[in-house]
């Protein structure tokens, strides 16, 4: 279990960091948001993603509404922690693109991970 994890945590991180310069090659005004950003979805993905592996050998039956929860979980500790982040930015708009973007790959990820610990018999070609 805590090779998945670790696994997932690299993994994740390399594409976030990937994706994190790239977004702030073109919003260079914004890395102080970008940073608060992905580092705030990386932190909750990790921690939602870890929650999912530990409940799936007692829970595995609710991994979903799990995963639910850890979604409501992300928005919750947004509206919390990181929209302060994001009052500073005037275009509304441009604050939906820095937090909707790692929030999106940080997701996927996280669902691909799901989808294998739910079908642990079946290989899949990605990851």
């Amino acid at each position: 279990m805590i090779k998945k994890i670790l696994r997932f945590v690299v993994l994740l991180a390399v594409v976030l960091l990937v994706a994190f310069l790239l977004h702030s090659y073109f919003y260079k005004t914004y890395k102080t948001v970008l940073k608060a950003s992905y580092l705030g979805n990386f932190l909750m993905t990790v921690f939602v993603f870890t929650l999912l592996n530990v409940a799936s050998k007692r829970l595995f039956n609710q991994l979903g509404f799990l995963f639910l929860g850890g979604t409501f979980l992300k928005f919750i500790l947004f509206f919390t922690v990181l929209k302060p982040y994001f009052n500073t930015v005037e275009n509304q708009n441009v604050a939906f693109v820095l937090f909707f973007i790692p929030y999106t790959i940080a997701s996927v990820l996280e669902v691909i991970y799901l989808i294998k610990l739910l079908n642990p018999k079946k290989s899949y070609k990605f990851f």
